[in-house]
């Protein structure tokens, strides 16, 4: 019986290395420009924390080019404003009241301050895609 089971483990070790895994998380994320320095993210399609920041880090760099190099939040995860029945994120390119750093990528304090370099770590495609769209 033991050497039938390592038979088979043996034989389907091949099968396993050769399977192709396949992405099937996409999320598609509202992003509102607000001001010349503010946008809403949306939480919509389930996206959490790490897909919020990604989908802010994706708008920095389309909207501002690699130029800009951190980006703080105004208005931690609450109702939007922009589409009834959503949460979102208010995100800023200037510095918002009393700053801070961390090593988590939270969304709730306001001031958090985050490098665009480090939330678009987050953006890996390998893990999941992330579309920036205009309603959710």
């Amino acid at each position: 019986m033991l050497k039938a089971l390592a038979t088979l483990a043996i034989t389907a070790l091949p099968t396993l290395a050769s399977a192709q895994f396949i992405r099937s998380e996409v999320f598609r994320i509202p992003v509102v420009s607000l001001s010349a320095t503010t946008f809403e993210v949306v939480a919509a399609d389930f996206a959490g924390p790490a897909q919020i920041w990604c989908a802010a880090a994706k708008y920095s760099d389309s909207r501002f080019g690699r130029k800009q190099k951190s980006l703080w939040i105004q208005r931690g995860y609450g109702a939007s404003g922009s589409f009834g029945g959503y949460k979102s994120v208010i995100f800023s390119t200037k510095p918002v009241g009393t700053t801070s750093k961390s090593l988590t990528f939270g969304i709730r304090s306001v001031g958090l301050r985050k490098s665009v370099g480090s939330a678009r770590f987050l953006c890996d495609d390998d893990q999941f895609g992330v579309w920036i769209t205009d309603r959710p």
